[in-house]
């Protein structure tokens, strides 16, 4: 990595599955908007979001798996 991309951020999203395209995209969208905004120097395309998506029945709230809730 070259220190320009050092300080470029990047952005994970950890969720559970099944969300559809589009609203994973929307949600890059605005996140890069918002590190553009905030982190300064920083230009949309040196924005990076990583999804990671993860099953219902391996996520738990409570205790309780969230494909029970």
């Amino acid at each position: 990595e070259n220190k320009e991309e050092m300080i470029m951020p990047r952005i994970y999203v950890e969720w559970a599955a099944g969300r559809s395209k589009e609203v994973q995209n929307a949600l890059a969208k605005k996140l890069t908007e918002a590190a553009v905004e905030v982190v300064p120097g920083t230009k949309p395309d040196g924005v990076r979001v990583v999804f990671r998506e993860n099953a219902k029945e391996d996520i738990y709230k409570g205790g309780i798996p969230f494909s029970e809730l």
